[in-house]
C-alpha cells in the first residue's frame, strides 16, 4: 500500500503544485510588485525635483532613514564630511564635476535633453519647476534661454505630449508673467492720461483767461452802438469761440510736450546705447532696469525687449498649437490672432524702415555740423576771433568727421573745409567776371595766399594721424583692455537671446510660417476653408514683408488653395453585399406642394 501512495505522490507532485503553495506564490507576487511599485515611485520623485546645493548638504546631514541609531550615525559621518569640505575648500575647486550644481548647469543640462523627443516632456516638467522656484532678477535670462530652446524644438508642434506640456508651462508660469506687465502697462497709461487732462484743464483755464483780457475791452467799446439783445448774443458767442480756441490751444501745447517728452526719452536711450538695433542700446537700458530690480527684490522687472520676446513666444506656444483642434470656434479664434499678428509684423517692418531713412538725416546732420566747425577756422582775420572755436573743439570735430569718414582725416587735413574754401572761391569768382581781369588776377592770388594760411592753421589745430596700433602689439584702439575671461562668462555671451529689433522681428516671421504650414493643413475641412483663404489672401497681399523664400511658399500655397480640387470621398468598409453607391428608391421621400385647390401629389396619382 506504501508503495502506491508512494507513487501517487510522485504523479501528484508532476501534476502541480499544492493550494497551500499556490497561495504563498500569489502572497510572494503581490508583495514583490507593491515592492517594485514602491521603489519605482521613489525613483520618479526624486528624478522630478533638482536638489541644490543647500538642499543636498541638507539631506546630508539629516537623511531621511527610519532607524534612530542609524540616523545618528549617517548624521556623524555627514556632520565630519562637511566640517572636511569646509576645512579644504581647495578641494572642491580641485574635482568641480563632483560638486553640486547650480541653477545655470541645471538649465544647460534641460536643453540638451529638450532636443531628444524621449525626454522633452520630462524635461520641460523639470523646467517648469526650476523657473516656479527660481525666477529671479540674476536667472531670468538664462531661464528665458531655456524657455527659448523649449518652444523652437519640433517636438514642442509635432508630438501630442510635447504640445500638452508645453501648453501647461506657458499657462501656468509666463503667462500670468505676461498679465501682470500688461496690467502695469495699463496702470501706467491711465496715470499719464490723468496727468495729461488735468495738464490740458490747467492750461485751458490759463489760455480762456487771456483770452478773454484781451476781447472783453473791444467788446466793451463797441458794444454801446449795437442793441442789448444783439451785445448779449455777440458776447455769448465770443465767450464760446474763447474757450474753443483755448481747449484746441491746451490740446495742442499738451501734444507738443508729449512729442518733445518722447523725443527726448528717444535721443536719450540712443546716447545711453547708440543704435537701438544693435545690443549696446539694450544693455543700457538692461542696467537701469536691473537697478530697478534690486530696488525691488520680490518682484522681477523685465525689459521692453524681453517683454516683446515673450509676446513672440506666445505666438509659437499658445496661439500656434492651439491651432491643433477640431472646434471651428477655437481655430477660426486664432486665425483671427494670426491676422493680428500678420499687421503687426508689417507695423514692425515699416518701422524698421522709417529708422533707416532717419539715420543718413542724422549723419548728415552731424558732417554739417563737424564742417560749420571747421568753416569757423576759415573766417577773415579783420573779424572778431572770440567765435573761433578753440583747439578742443576742432579736435572733437574731427574726430567726429574721422568717425564717418577716415580718409578726410589721414589724406589731407584741408579736406574739412575744402568745400566752403570752394563756395568762397565761386563768389569772388563771379564778382570778378563783372569787375575788370586786375581785379580777378588780385582776387587769385589772395586767394591762393589765403588757402596756404587757412592749411597752415588746420595743420596746426587738426593733430597729425597717428600710425594705428593695432590690438596684438598690446594697445587696445578704444583705450580699455578687454578681458577674454570675463567677456566669455558675461551673461550676454553665455546665454544669448534674440533682443535686437531686427532678430525679434525674423524670430515672429519664422514662428509665423510654421503657423501658416499648420493652418495649410485644414484646408479639406469644410467648416475651416472659408476661413483659410481670408487668411492666406490676406498674407498674400503683405507677402513683401517677409523674405524671398517665404513669398515662394506663400505664393505656392495660395496657388493650391485657388485650384479646383474634386471632393474626394472618405474609404469605408463596406459589409457583405453592401454596395459603395446605395440605390435610392424614389418612394422614399414624397414630395408635394399645394396648387390651386388640388394637391399636386393627388393630381398626378389620377385623384
Amino acid at each position: 500500500m506504501s508503495s502506491i501512495r508512494e507513487r501517487q505522490a510522485e504523479q501528484t507532485s508532476l501534476l502541480g503544485r499544492s493550494r497551500a503553495e499556490r497561495l504563498l506564490d500569489g502572497i510572494y507576487q503581490r508583495q514583490k510588485k507593491y515592492l517594485l511599485q514602491q521603489r519605482r515611485r521613489a525613483a520618479a520623485e526624486a528624478a522630478s525635483r533638482i536638489v541644490l546645493p543647500e538642499e543636498k548638504r541638507r539631506r546630508l546631514i539629516l537623511p531621511e532613514t527610519s532607524s534612530p541609531s542609524a540616523d545618528a550615525s549617517a548624521g556623524q559621518k555627514a556632520k565630519d564630511k562637511a566640517a572636511r569640505t569646509c576645512s579644504a575648500p581647495h578641494a572642491a575647486s580641485a574635482s568641480p564635476t563632483s560638486g553640486p550644481k547650480s541653477v545655470e548647469d541645471a538649465v544647460a543640462t534641460l536643453q540638451r535633453h529638450m532636443w531628444r523627443r524621449a525626454k522633452f516632456p520630462k524635461a520641460v516638467k523639470l523646467f517648469q519647476q526650476l523657473w516656479k522656484s527660481h525666477f529671479s532678477p540674476s536667472t531670468k535670462r538664462c531661464l528665458l534661454a531655456g524657455f527659448l530652446t523649449a518652444a523652437s524644438t519640433d517636438t514642442c508642434v509635432n508630438a501630442p505630449e510635447g504640445r500638452t506640456e508645453v501648453q501647461t508651462f506657458f499657462r501656468e508660469t509666463v503667462e500670468p508673467l505676461l498679465e501682470n506687465e500688461r496690467r502695469k502697462r495699463q496702470d501706467v497709461a491711465l496715470c499719464l492720461e490723468r496727468a495729461r487732462a488735468a495738464r490740458a484743464k490747467a492750461r485751458e483755464a490759463v489760455l480762456q483767461a487771456q483770452l478773454e483780457s484781451v476781447v472783453r475791452p473791444r467788446d466793451s467799446s463797441g458794444g454801446k452802438r449795437r442793441h442789448d439783445g444783439s451785445k448779449e448774443v455777440s458776447s455769448s458767442g465770443r465767450q464760446a469761440t474763447v474757450a474753443a480756441v483755448a481747449q484746441a490751444a491746451a490740446a495742442l501745447v499738451a501734444d507738443l510736450e508729449d512729442a518733445e517728452l518722447r523725443r527726448g526719452e528717444g535721443q536719450q536711450a540712443r546716447g545711453l546705447g547708440g543704435d537701438p538695433r544693435d545690443g549696446v542700446g539694450s544693455r543700457g537700458t538692461e542696467l537701469g532696469n536691473v537697478t530697478k530690480a534690486e530696488a525691488a527684490d520680490d518682484e522681477v522687472t523685465l525689459l521692453d525687449e524681453e517683454k516683446e520676446l515673450l509676446e513672440i513666444l506666445q505666438l509659437r506656444c499658445k496661439t500656434h498649437l492651439l491651432l491643433f483642434t477640431d472646434d471651428p470656434f477655437q481655430f477660426n479664434q486664432q486665425v483671427t490672432e494670426l491676422r493680428r499678428t500678420l499687421d503687426s509684423i508689417a507695423a514692425s517692418v515699416q518701422a524698421v524702415a522709417e529708422e533707416v531713412e532717419e539715420e543718413p538725416e542724422e549723419v548728415e546732420a552731424e558732417g554739417q555740423n563737424a564742417t560749420q566747425g571747421a568753416d569757423s577756422g576759415n573766417l577773415p582775420r579783420d573779424r572778431d576771433p572770440s567765435p573761433l572755436p578753440d583747439s578742443q573743439d576742432r579736435e572733437a570735430a574731427a574726430e567726429r568727421h574721422s568717425i564717418q569718414d577716415d580718409s578726410h582725416v589721414c589724406s589731407s587735413p584741408t579736406s574739412v573745409a575744402k568745400a566752403p574754401e570752394d563756395s568762397q572761391f565761386d563768389l569772388r569768382a563771379g564778382e570778378g567776371e563783372r569787375g575788370s581781369d586786375e581785379e580777378c588776377e588780385a582776387t587769385a592770388s589772395a586767394l591762393t595766399g589765403s588757402e596756404k594760411e587757412d592749411s597752415a592753421s588746420i595743420n596746426s589745430a587738426v593733430p597729425t594721424a597717428a600710425p594705428l596700433e593695432s590690438p596684438g602689439d598690446g594697445a587696445d584702439p578704444g583705450g580699455e583692455d578687454i578681458d577674454e575671461d570675463v567677456f566669455e562668462d558675461s551673461p550676454e555671451v553665455k546665454w544669448p537671446l534674440p533682443l535686437k529689433k531686427f532678430e525679434l522681428l525674423n524670430l515672429m516671421r519664422c514662428f509665423f510660417i510654421d503657423c501658416l504650414a499648420t493652418v495649410f493643413t485644414y484646408r479639406s475641412f469644410s467648416w475651416a476653408r472659408a476661413s483659410i483663404e481670408q487668411l492666406f489672401q490676406h498674407v498674400y497681399l503683405h507677402r513683401s514683408i517677409f523674405s524671398e523664400s517665404d513669398q515662394g511658399q506663400i505664393s505656392l500655397w495660395q496657388a493650391q488653395l485657388k485650384v479646383a480640387h474634386k471632393s474626394a470621398m472618405n474609404i469605408t468598409a463596406l459589409g457583405i453585399g453592401e454596395a459603395a453607391h446605395p440605390v435610392q428608391d424614389g418612394r422614399d421621400e414624397r414630395i408635394s406642394t399645394v396648387h390651386g385647390s388640388i394637391v399636386w401629389s393627388a393630381k398626378q396619382m389620377g385623384c
